[in-house]
């Protein structure tokens, strides 16, 4: 027995403005594409436009894409609402055309672009190359105003001996011709205050090249009233009696290593043969060598009354202040003889500092200034002696310094 049942699909045809349902030809039970468990699960309510030309209403099934092309093209399904009475299938071939003919379309656009794209490649590579020069180096342009700039400084940093002590161990030198010795047989006391200039050279050349600087009483002074510390190994190079060599051999040869001294002038003897002139003693000062008082005469004041010993101190300085124009109070005493009235003396006379020709003590303090002590160096001294002499250095900190080189103004009128 044949059994036939029949679906109603609702298929549209348009034509003038009307959509025509016609009965399509019925399915075979193989053809049934859903069971009515599925079609109750996914069961929709069919679009308004179908729902309302049916005498039924109908469900509409939309069914989820699948991988494969054929599965895409039946993603819709209308079938009968009541799953006892036969439905109508999509119109599969239909769908078909639809999905061929979007994914043509989008094939055919997708070929335009690449042949575009190949096209400019290729067109862009056969075209020449327009010639670029190259851009010219820009010049600095010309201002008026200056370039704003900050102030320059210089960052130094210096081994010093730390501020605070009350007694320094300061190496003090005593020299006194600059000249070759003469024969020990003629003249042995001059052989012995006589350094020569080779021997006084490499002395200068040692201290220099080995970290020591010269430093004058004005430095002591500062070191003890706490205002300024001392550099590491500070040492004082003293010369007595101001002998024309202090200002034609010792004073070039000090200068050549940046060295300073203390020149103890003997003030009645200036300008006379052998030994330095007025403008010699100016110049010496002016330069930085310190200038001290050695007396009027060079007698022996531990000799002399009061009196006599006042006005030695006293007329040396009034001389020697005249010339460099500043006060003078430093005092060596001549051939380091004194007693406790010249001490005395000098303290009335207004002087700060005494020095003896005693190598003993070593340490230096503000109690007993007027009895410091100094290295003799003699004629024909080696080398090795003389460094022997200088004795241990004192401790030493490093401090860093940030000095002001160049204000901002002076920077505007540099440019």
């Amino acid at each position: 027995m044949r059994r036939h049942e029949e679906q109603v699909g609702w298929f549209g045809e348009e034509g003038e403005g009307k959509t025509d349902l016609r009965p399509q030809p019925p399915l075979r039970n193989d053809q049934h594409v859903h069971s009515q468990a599925g079609l109750r699960a996914r069961r929709q309510e069919a679009p308004p436009q179908i729902r309302s030309r049916g005498r039924e209403p109908l469900a509409y099934l939309a069914r989820e894409f699948l991988r494969s092309g054929r599965d895409r093209a039946r993603s819709r399904v209308d079938v009968h609402r009541d799953p006892g009475r036969p439905g109508a299938s999509c119109h599969v071939d239909d769908l078909k055309l639809t999905t061929v003919r979007h994914v043509a379309a989008r094939a055919g656009v997708v070929v335009v672009l690449l042949a575009a794209a190949g096209y400019l490649l290729q067109a862009g590579d056969s075209m020449p190359k327009p010639y670029v020069s190259p851009a010219p180096q820009p010049q600095q342009a010309l201002s008026s105003q200056p370039p704003v700039a900050g102030p320059v400084y210089l960052i130094s940093h210096d081994s010093v001996v730390p501020l605070g002590a009350r007694s320094i161990r300061l190496p003090i030198l005593m020299y006194h011709y600059i000249r070759t010795p003469p024969s020990t047989r003629t003249d042995p006391l001059g052989y012995r205050l006589s350094v020569s200039p080779m021997v006084f050279q490499s002395q200068m050349d040692w201290l220099s090249a080995h970290g020591y600087h010269a430093i004058t009483f004005n430095q002591v002074r500062a070191y003890f009233a706490g205002t300024s510390a001392l550099p590491a190994k500070p040492v004082v190079i003293s010369v007595d009696d101001g002998y024309a060599d202090l200002y034609t051999t010792a004073f070039p040869i000090l200068q050549s290593h940046h060295f300073t001294a203390v020149a103890y002038i003997v003030s009645g003897f200036i300008n006379r043969a052998g030994y330095v002139t007025s403008d010699e003693v100016v110049q010496l000062d002016r330069a930085g060598i310190e200038i001290g008082s050695h007396t009027v005469s060079h007698p022996d004041l531990a000799h002399l009354s009061f009196a006599s010993a006042m006005f030695q101190v006293v007329e040396s300085k009034r001389v020697l202040e005249g010339l460099v124009g500043h006060p003078v109070v430093d005092f060596a005493y001549p051939s380091g003889r004194y007693d406790a009235e010249t001490v005395e003396a000098l303290v009335k006379a207004g002087y700060d500092t005494a020095v003896t020709t005693a190598e003993y003590p070593v340490a230096h303090s503000l109690q007993n200034r007027y009895t410091w002590s100094r290295v003799r160096v003699t004629g024909g001294e080696p080398l090795p002696a003389f460094i022997t002499s200088l004795g241990p250095s004192m401790h030493t900190v490093t401090t860093t310094h940030l000095s002001l080189v160049l204000t901002p103004f002076e920077l505007q009128l540099q440019t």
